[in-house]
């Protein structure tokens, strides 16, 4: 038996929640933290580099705010980059 054909917008909603499910990681520009978010952009996982112990509280926390950020908005990409196709698609 096959399966029945799937419409444009059903595609885009099951590619839509693989993206939600997917993680996506980002690093701030000096590298000390590395943060991985998933599709909704709640942080999964934040890890640093050695020399984290040493530095200042705050510039720790400037470093994991910069990596949350980029890494959201590396997922936020993903999925406009998506959605951009989706409607290209629709439209040819």
């Amino acid at each position: 038996m096959s399966e029945p054909d799937r419409s444009p917008a059903t595609e885009l909603d099951t590619e839509l929640d693989r993206l939600r499910t997917a993680t996506y990681r980002a690093r701030d520009r000096s590298g000390l933290a590395e943060a991985v978010v998933d599709g909704d952009g709640t942080v999964v996982r934040v890890a640093f580099t050695r020399t984290v112990t040493r530095l200042d509280p705050v510039v720790v926390g400037e470093a994991v705010r910069a990596a949350v950020s980029a890494a959201r908005v590396r997922a936020a990409e993903v999925a406009a980059d998506l959605v951009d196709r989706a409607v290209s698609d629709d439209a040819s």
